[in-house]
Formats: C-alpha cells, sequence, structure tokens
C-alpha cells in the first residue's frame, strides 16, 4: 500500500498517465476506487480473456498453465468447460462464507477466489476487513487522471 502511495505521489508531474493494481486498499480507499470503475474480480464479470498458443481461455491469470482453464478457442468462439467439473468460471463466482456478511464485499467483490484456491497473498479468511484485497488484475490510474499533453497510457 505504501508503493501505490509512491507511485500516486510521483505520478502527479509526469506528461503520462500511469497505471497501478492497488492490490489492497484501506475502508476510507474504496470509495475512491469504485469511483475509477472497479467492479470486484476481473474474471468474475469476464472483462479480460487471455488465449493460448493451445487454444486454452483462462480469465484469470492466476491460473495460467492450471487445468482450470474458463474454456477452449475453437473456430472462432470459445466453447466454455461446462461438463468437466470445476473450472475457473465455477471457482471464481464462489464467494468466500466471511466475505457474505461483510460491508465491504460490496466493493471488493467478496475476495479473491484464485487466491483463496491457491493459498495465496491474502486470501479471504485472513481478511481483518482493515486491509481490504483489490483484484490484482485490476489498474488504476494515479493521479492526475487525466493530463494536458499525455503522450502515452502506462499499464
Amino acid at each position: 500500500m505504501e508503493l501505490c502511495q509512491d507511485i500516486r505521489r510521483h505520478a502527479g508531474g509526469l506528461r503520462v498517465r500511469v497505471f497501478y493494481p492497488p492490490a489492497l486498499a484501506t475502508p476510507d480507499q474504496l470509495p475512491q476506487i469504485n469511483a475509477q470503475g472497479y467492479r470486484g474480480c476481473t474474471a468474475r464479470n469476464l472483462e479480460r480473456l487471455a488465449i493460448f498458443p493451445d487454444n486454452r481461455v483462462y480469465i484469470c491469470s492466476a491460473f495460467f498453465d492450471t487445468e482450470l482453464h474458463y474454456g477452449t478457442w475453437h473456430n472462432g468462439a470459445i466453447r466454455p468447460r461446462l461438463h468437466q467439473g470445476r473450472n475457473e468460471l465455477t471457482l471464481v463466482s464462489s464467494t468466500a462464507p466471511g466475505c457474505r456478511s461483510c460491508t465491504h464485499a460490496s466493493v471488493c467483490g467478496g475476495g479473491c477466489a484464485a487466491h483463496d484456491h491457491l493459498q495465496r497473498t491474502l486470501v479471504s479468511t485472513e481478511c481483518d476487513q482493515q486491509t481490504i484485497p483489490i483484484c490484482p488484475l485490476w489498474s488504476m490510474s494515479a493521479t492526475p487522471t487525466t493530463t494536458a499533453h499525455r503522450l502515452v497510457d502506462l499499464r
């Protein structure tokens, strides 16, 4: 969280718009993150797809190169894995039990199912409701949100 503060502070004088993934936030930062468009897990919202050379389609980079991929690319269309047990979509669509009663769940989206499943970073059972997990695939712009003579957006 300190690194994100440094990024915001240093981006102020630049002629480029800098984006960064906040990953974790305090409750008082949630309204700003929400105002910039955060709607929870990008995989739950099917915001980004990654198609691998073997035609596997992933919706969350945490699952790259695992058997939990969302589906396959076939003849110009995505064919979801519907009949083969758990896949990425069924996994990320679940919300951790402790998140259901949390006052921040509407903003954070109920934690990160990928981190819960893979036991990485801040799992939902360890959330203290003061350090809120933000999907690490989502990025927000540092100040300023617009630049007069923007050269390029850096993500």
